[in-house]
């Protein structure tokens, strides 16, 4: 009984570092037979002894998301009450470093017309720092930033702000969930930014379109969920 265990966490530890993989079992995608002969030379390598197919097949049937279930509740509201934001002609400039960059920054900030609702923001790493834009305000801040070279510098860009209205810092599986539906319809995310409350997501256009859709309906299986809960 002693090893079965063993074989399990096991199992579960190998299912859990396979990108999608436990959604997949989740959904009957997966044959168990087929993945237990795959992963079989692992789970015996991390044993150090002989494990039967049968054996690690009844653990990929045992498997499940470790979340209790106020957890998943948690999370099903969460997205249930994220609000889309998506806007256009953004452009993302990105730079070294720089004290006395940052510096030039703060001082286009204060040319931004907040009160039309125009964006601009910087998020800073540890070596490189990011602006973001309107397209129509890139040449004005190139000008005032001319002593500095960019890394990087894109144009056409469009942003979706997914906010909600609690901290989501404290919300197991919220991003991965916006992540997972991105990454199953095949579109590519330029960039992520977040805060407390929000995750901005960078596409080129036509991604963006395509990426606010599947946001919007995971959002509304959600909703839908939690009708169906209360009912």
């Amino acid at each position: 009984m002693k090893q079965e265990k063993s074989v399990a966490r096991i199992v579960f530890e190998i299912i859990d570092s396979l990108p999608l993989m436990g959604d997949y079992l989740l959904n009957n995608i997966v044959n168990f037979n087929g993945l237990a002969r795959w992963i079989q030379p692992e789970v015996e390598r991390r044993t150090g002894k002989d494990v039967s197919l049968e054996s690690i097949s009844v653990a990929i049937q045992r498997y499940h998301f470790k979340e209790s279930v106020g957890d998943e509740e948690r999370l099903n509201l969460a997205i249930s009450r994220t609000k889309l934001v998506l806007k256009n002609d953004i452009a993302i400039v990105a730079y070294l470093k720089n004290y006395d960059l940052i510096k030039t920054i703060e001082s286009v900030n204060e040319l931004i017309r907040w009160e039309h609702g125009e964006t601009f923001f910087m998020v800073q790493s540890s070596q490189e720092l990011s602006v973001v834009l309107e397209r129509d305000r890139l040449k004005d801040f190139l000008k005032h930033t001319s002593s500095f070279r960019p890394l990087t510098l894109m144009e056409n860009v469009t942003i979706i702000d997914c906010k909600y209205p609690e901290n989501i810092v404290n919300i197991p599986g919220y991003l991965y969930s916006l992540l997972r539906s991105i990454t199953l319809a095949k579109l590519n995310i330029i960039d992520i930014f977040s805060t407390f409350t929000e995750f901005v997501f960078l596409f080129e256009k036509e991604d963006a379109i395509k990426a606010y859709g599947t946001l919007e309906r995971l959002i509304m299986d959600s909703r839908n969920r939690s009708l169906r809960k209360d009912l």
